[in-house]
């Protein structure tokens, strides 16, 4: 009689505990998942030793058919697996990262806002530790992706710098590059990207107050802009002169 009201209480004791366990394991869903490797960056990392290529890190979190996923134990990896539940891995597509995709996805339809100013604290630093994140996309595809940014970016350089105070750098160019763009990430004649075709000058405000005891003489900007061909150029005001 012993053993048998102890069977009951154990039976009892791993229902309750592993019930819900059971439903997240049948419906965990796990995506592979890798990124161009041409040269791109990305809020995300990269590393300057091994060609600027990029890399996921612990916590990331990406945007997969409405649902999110996330990855962990990866450490200045190119390819990472990333977990969710109830999530569709077989088709469909994927943004990183998941909240600007949660906020600005709807159906197919990704619209994205490039700002009008940034204001820089730090400089020389791993892309966008100071800046926005630039959105990527991936198709896909039976429980793999692989994703493609949808956007450019600037990268402008000054050696041997060693003023200080406060800084104005203005790139002015020749189409539209701040304010709205949209993209469709269902879209079958073109790839997906926020694209400047519009014929009117725009421009980008930095800021950036440099601290008398700063140690590096070079400073390194990076700025997202739609992709395209067109002019651009810099102006620097320092102490009110261009």
């Amino acid at each position: 009689m012993k053993k048998f009201y102890l069977g009951i209480a154990l039976t009892m004791a791993l229902a309750s505990c592993t019930q819900e366990e059971l439903v997240n394991s049948t419906n965990e869903s796990k995506l592979q998942v890798s990124v161009e490797s041409n040269n791109t960056l990305s809020r995300v990392g990269f590393d300057k030793a091994d060609n600027w290529s990029f890399f996921w890190h612990n916590g990331d979190e990406i945007w997969v058919n409405d649902g999110i996923m996330n990855t962990d134990a990866v450490d200045k990896s190119k390819t990472a697996t990333f977990t969710g539940y109830g999530v569709n891995t077989s088709t469909g597509y994927a943004v990183y990262p998941y909240e600007i995709a949660k906020r600005n996805v709807n159906g197919t339809v990704f619209t994205w806002n490039l700002p009008e100013a940034y204001a820089y604290t730090e400089i020389d630093a791993d892309f966008f530790e100071s800046a926005q994140s630039i959105p990527m996309y991936a198709k896909v595809n039976n429980g793999s992706a692989s994703f493609k940014h949808l956007s450019a970016i600037v990268a402008f350089k000054f050696n041997d710098w060693t003023l200080t105070g406060e800084h104005v750098f203005k790139l002015v160019c020749s189409k539209k590059i701040t304010g709205q763009f949209t993209t469709d990430l269902a879209g079958t004649n073109t790839t997906p990207g926020f694209v400047t075709t519009t014929e009117e000058e725009d421009e980008v405000i930095i800021t950036y107050n440099r601290p008398t005891d700063a140690d590096k003489t070079s400073v390194v900007f990076y700025v997202p802009v739609p992709t395209g061909t067109y002019d651009l150029y810099v102006e620097l005001v320092v102490d009110g002169k261009t």
